[in-house]
């Protein structure tokens, strides 16, 4: 039997309720492009630079995982219209 978390629940209440928005929706999205979740992490001959890079990677990944349990329906857009003009972005709803 799963016990409720009622600050894992609220978390995820207002990682829905950011999505919702427009605004929202395009800051998360600007996120998960500056961490390059989907990415290589690896910097070549450069141990520091890959630690750095799969420090952003690992925040980029929890914002996907937060949007995937809140949204999952979004998640799947976020990830395969990864392209997509702002305007047609705003239309997204959970």
């Amino acid at each position: 039997m799963n016990k409720r978390d009622p600050m894992r629940e609220q978390e995820l209440a207002d990682v829905e309720a950011v999505l919702n928005l427009p605004a929202g929706r395009r800051f998360y999205k600007r996120m998960l492009a500056l961490s390059n979740a989907l990415g290589a992490s690896y910097t070549y001959g450069d141990t520091h630079a890959t630690a750095f890079n799969e420090g952003l990677r690992r925040m980029g990944i929890s914002l996907l995982n937060d949007a995937g349990q809140a949204c999952p329906k979004l998640l799947h857009e976020l990830l395969s219209n990864e392209n997509l003009p702002e305007v047609i972005i705003d239309e997204w709803k959970c």
